[in-house]
């Protein structure tokens, strides 16, 4: 499924290859301090872990029901942590595929539609467009891998 995301991701993304950029030059940003920053890492450390906690105690004190709220709850700030925890939960022997697959599409949906909303009120409607169109199509791509499990 991942795979079938990325390659809906390149495949969007190549007609945006193609143009030249506004001005005919490319600016490339000059990186300012260290790449890798541990208080930034910890706190996202945290926040995935977290959010895997989350997940869990839902689906065990909700159901699968539960499990898919918490998933989109979560899946509003971040898609790697719940995706982690449904994957979990599947080899746990604790989920069926069709239930992993099915919150993993969620989570991939929720976050995509924050991810636009967020690219909308940081670079306005053409960069949104942009930003959604390569998140839809690995989206899709993952859908459609999904629908053949």
């Amino acid at each position: 499924m991942a795979l079938a995301g990325a390659g809906g991701a390149v495949l969007a993304a190549l007609p945006l290859l193609r143009r030249p950029p506004p001005g005919g030059r490319a600016v490339v940003p000059t990186p300012r301090g260290a790449m890798l920053r541990p208080r930034e890492a910890l706190a996202t450390a945290a926040l995935l872990a977290g959010v895997a906690g989350f997940v869990t105690m839902v689906e065990r004190r909700f159901g699968e029901t539960g499990l898919l709220a918490g998933v989109a709850l979560a899946a509003l700030a971040d898609a790697h942590a719940p995706v982690v925890t449904l994957a979990s939960l599947h080899g746990a022997g604790a989920l069926p595929l069709h239930s992993a697959l099915t919150g993993t599409l969620l989570a991939i949906g929720v976050n995509t539609l924050s991810r636009s909303a967020v690219a909308l009120v940081a670079g306005g409607p053409a960069y949104a467009a942009r930003v959604a169109a390569v998140l839809a199509a690995s989206w899709a791509g993952a859908a459609v891998l999904a629908a053949a499990a």
